[in-house]
């Protein structure tokens, strides 16, 4: 029988480890680090070679990288802090991309698509 949704434990897992206030930290790194081999069992391995698909921890915002790069792509980034960055999976068929991207411009002032090679 199905388990309630409380008892369910087959899907994916994140973790999410921060300073309250922005302080960073070496110990954020290591508990960072702790989380993704605890997640191991949920894929979060990097197991894909060809996509680039798996699994990291992101330090920080690489602002001057955005700094120096947005601009190439029309993008006016805001002030340090001022922004977020989040990746989204597109569907891949043309329609329901079109009608994917019509709702996602309703919420984003900027954002940037990269077309990944699966196969």
């Amino acid at each position: 029988a199905d388990k309630p949704p409380r008892h369910r434990r087959a899907a994916c897992g994140v973790g999410f480890v921060a300073h309250i206030k922005g302080q960073k930290s070496h110990q954020i790194v290591v508990d960072a680090l702790t989380i993704l081999k605890n997640l191991r069992h949920r894929g979060a391995c990097g197991c894909e070679y060809n996509t680039g698909d798996g699994a990291g921890i992101l330090l920080q915002l690489p602002h001057k990288y955005f700094q120096e790069n947005c601009p190439g792509f029309g993008i006016n980034l805001p002030a340090e802090g001022e922004y977020g960055v989040g990746m989204v999976f597109m569907p891949v068929k043309e329609k329901e991309y079109k009608n994917f991207v019509k709702i996602f411009e309703k919420g984003c002032e900027n954002y940037f698509v990269k077309k990944i090679i699966t196969q």
